[in-house]
């Protein structure tokens, strides 16, 4: 059974470089009888979009043991992701994100940010994800530059903060 771990309230933040890319990683489930921890990771990576510099933000569930019995994993899917999140924490974590993402933002001073959905077909619900993360770096003063469908029929949206 996994517990919450979960902080209030600004999740005791802090912007790691993993791989090469700025990430943040909020611990916020455990089940100790198994020694495994679950993390929500919020991460920038640079991608070659645009002409000019530009950051893909992206966010994960990770599971691992911290006695290495299990492999680690990453999942993007709620339905894979829901039995590791203890019920009364599930409705915090597009928080935990949404201060992950400003966090990552002024760590890497991002002119441009690109998010794109996982799912060619993502439901209302998925969607109103990604309107609270444009929503977040809109009061961050950033703007949809672009936004529609790219190559693999997903959803994207390209987001500019003004010079």
């Amino acid at each position: 059974m996994f517990a919450s771990i979960l902080k209030v309230a600004p999740y005791d933040i802090e912007v790691d470089i993993i791989d090469g890319c700025p990430a943040v990683t909020v611990n916020i489930a455990e089940c100790p009888d198994r020694n495994k921890i679950v993390s929500v990771v919020c991460e920038l990576a640079q991608t070659n979009i645009c002409a000019e510099p530009c950051w893909e933000f992206s966010f994960s569930i990770d599971v691992f043991a911290l006695d290495g019995c299990i492999e680690p994993f990453r999942t993007h899917d709620r339905q894979m992701a829901a039995p590791y999140i203890p019920a009364e924490i599930r409705g915090k974590i597009m928080d935990v994100v949404c201060h992950g993402l400003l966090a990552l933002i002024e760590h890497a001073n991002c002119g441009l940010i690109y998010r794109v959905t996982k799912d060619r077909d993502p439901t209302e619900n998925s969607l109103k994800k990604h309107h609270l993360l444009t929503e977040t770096l809109e009061n961050a003063g950033y703007s949809v530059l672009d936004e529609g469908t790219d190559p693999f029929d997903r959803r994207f949206w390209l987001m500019q903060r003004p010079d």
